[in-house]
This record gives C-alpha cells, structure tokens and sequence, in this order.
C-alpha cells in the first residue's frame, strides 16, 4: 500500500512543475478580475536565484525599498548557502534561502509566503512565474525580449533598459523606483552605511593580525591572474610590513599551491561564508578579481583593488550606492575582445563585456595584461591616504 504522507520529489523538474501548477491554479482564480498595482504595497518580494556577488549587488535596491516603505514587510529570495550573511535582517528584510533544484525548497516558500503585494524581478525574467504561484499582486521587471514571451508572461510591469552607462546594483535601484508608484516628492537616494549590516555570527577561526587579503579564486578560471604576479604581489606587500593571507574556495585549493608551493604565507581555503565575511572585515586590504569577493569587501566597508579581466567595471564596479567606498580597479581599457553587451540576455548597447570560457578564448589578454605594478600602484596610494 502506498504511503499517504509520502514527501514531494526533489529535482529542478519537479520545482518547476509546482510552480507551473501554482501559477494556473492562481490564473483560473483571478483570471476575471484586472491585475492592478496597490495604492500602499505593505509587503514586497524580490526574487531571483543569483551568484554571490549579484545578490549582494541588490543591496541599494533593499535599502532604497526600505527608506520608501519604513514598516513594510521585505521578502528577499536567496540562494541557500547565503543565507547565513543577512541572519541578522539587514534592512530588516526576511531573507530566505532555497534551491531551484529541490521541490521540497518551494513548499517551504509557500510555507513562509501567503501573499506580496508587490514583486521585483531583478536579473531573470524567469522568476516572474515563481513570484505570481507565490500570490504577487503586482509584478515589476526589466523590459526583455519578445521571443522571451514565457518568461514575462506574468510580469504585470516592465521597466525600461537604461540608455546611458550605470552600474548593476544602481540599476536594479530603478525597479523600485517605478514599480513603488510614490505619489509624493519624498527624497529616496540613499546611501551605503555599514551600520544598517550587522555582521553574521562565525564559528571561532585563527585570524592573523595587521593583514591583506589575496582572494585569487573567480568562478570563471579566465579571471585567474597569473601565479608568478600574485607572488610577486604577496613578496612587495610584506616588504611594507603586512601579513599576506591567501583566500579561495574548497574547490580552489590548488590554485593556491601553484602561486606559493611552499606555503610561505598563510591561506585559508576551507572557511565558511560567515567566517570569511569576518576575515574580510577587518583586514586592512582586499585584492581580488572580478568576483564575489569584491562585493563582499564593500559591504564590509574594507579598501578593495579588483582586478577587471571580461567584466566591465561600469557594471560591476562602485556604483553611486557605494560612492564613499575605497574602491580600485585594474584594467586593460583597450581589450578588443571586451565586445559584448549582454546582460541577462539582454542586449544593452553601452555594456562591454565578455562571457567567453576557456573553450572560447585561449590567450586571456585582459587578465595577462594586468602587471604587478598596476596592482601595486594601487596599495600605494591607498597606504599614501591611510598612514
């Protein structure tokens, strides 16, 4: 006899195929009535699935939600291991972690979800139908592609691509601007201040002392700089009196090996978020590429130097959220191959970009290029302004 209490399935399809029913089951009871935005939204969800670095972009968009609508209920959509980061409610939002791939992660959704009246869609415009079987009254989105027509079938408002260049975090910023529909003149700019970020709870870990960071992972090996340069990097850092401290994921190990093979300086491949958030707070410089790490080192407030390979620092860069941040790029502006524009799938004529992987590009240029002394020039002139 088949067991009556027998638990939903796992797998991105079984995900989906709930969402799916979710989403008819909620067109069949609405499907007469005209879907209008609220007068005085009291509750909003954004909802996405991003990498580490793109969700903490999202923060302006929490902060400037939060200054417009003061008691109103913010869900924000996570993926699962980041959850840790805002256990403490920055913003005050109610962040909830969960996993695409796992059918049990919906019904915890809807579990934790009745209704939004309003819902933001930043990145993918695939989430629209996850926020409408959550019970979204009103769905903002970025204005995408005609032929992407499933995937907007439930936005109820699409916001216009910006013509002119701003950065991604800044961006996403204007979904909130259009689809909160204020009637009155109040002033919403905001700014980044570390206070409205409690810092996580971490499990105990040997931190060094007076140290700067060298984070030399990336989830797309081209955004690897050389070995020899970070050495080169790690050996002038410590003639000016600083601890280097290697960092990198689990799966990133050997990548630290290659650059100091015979450990002389201390790494950390095996930490968690929270405690890596920790580590990153109170060094004195973080030194990274591309990569979620940098925007981990803004949202701690720790000078940062990053070093641009594909990505575009317009994009990922500091935004105006983030203006009072010690922000520093390396780049090689004069890249040919930095020639694309999409973002999300969406063609946006000022972005230069590249989304190439190793298959595609075999001489990696716009990192190789990159010299110590670019790097470098930049640790002095943030000690020139510090000491």
């Amino acid at each position: 006899m088949a067991k009556l209490n027998k638990k939903p399935k796992s797998g991105r399809f079984y995900f989906r195929l709930f969402v799916f029913f979710y989403c008819a089951w909620s067109f069949l009871i609405t499907c007469l009535k005209k879907r209008k935005p609220p007068e005085q939204p009291k509750s909003f969800l954004i909802a996405h699935h991003l990498l580490l670095g793109d969700t903490l972009m999202l923060t302006p968009m929490l902060a400037n939600l939060r200054k417009r609508y003061p008691e109103a209920i913010i869900y924000f959509l996570v993926s699962e291991q980041y959850e840790g980061l805002y256990e403490k409610s920055p913003y005050g939002v109610t962040a909830i972690g969960y996993n695409p791939k796992n059918a049990r992660s919906y019904f915890k959704l809807r579990k934790l979800i009745k209704s939004v009246d309003v819902a933001f869609i930043p990145g993918d415009n695939r989430f629209s139908s996850l926020a409408y079987s959550l019970n979204a009254k009103w769905i903002v989105a970025f204005c995408d592609l005609p032929k992407n027509w499933l995937k907007n079938l439930f936005v109820d408002q699409f916001v216009p691509l910006p013509t002119e260049p701003v950065s991604w975090e800044d961006m996403n910023v204007r979904l909130v601007e259009f689809g909160c529909n204020k009637v009155d003149n109040t002033d919403c700019n905001t700014y980044y201040d570390k206070k409205d970020w409690p810092a996580p709870s971490f499990d105990a870990y040997q931190k060094p002392e007076n140290y700067i960071v060298l984070h030399v992972g990336a989830t797309n090996p081209l955004r690897y700089w050389q070995p020899e340069k970070w050495f080169q990097l790690a050996n002038q850092l410590e003639e000016r009196g600083y601890q280097v401290v290697w960092t990198a994921s689990p799966q990133e190990r050997k990548l630290i090996k290659e650059i100091d093979s015979n450990g002389k300086y201390k790494a950390f491949s095996d930490l968690n978020l929270n405690q890596l958030w920790n580590l990153i707070e109170h060094a004195s410089l973080v030194v990274c590429p591309d990569t979620g790490i940098s925007h981990m080192a803004k949202i701690t407030n720790t000078p940062v130097i990053v070093l641009f390979g594909q990505g575009s620092d317009v994009l990922f860069g500091k935004g105006e959220f983030f203006k009072n941040h010690v922000f520093y790029k390396a780049i090689i502006k004069d890249i040919p191959c930095r020639d694309q524009n999409l973002l999300f799938k969406r063609s946006i004529p000022w972005v230069k970009r590249c989304n190439r992987t190793l298959k595609d590009c075999q001489n990696n240029l716009c990192m190789n290029n990159i010299s110590v002394d670019m790097v470098f020039g930049g640790v002095l002139d943030f000690l020139a302004k510090t000491q």
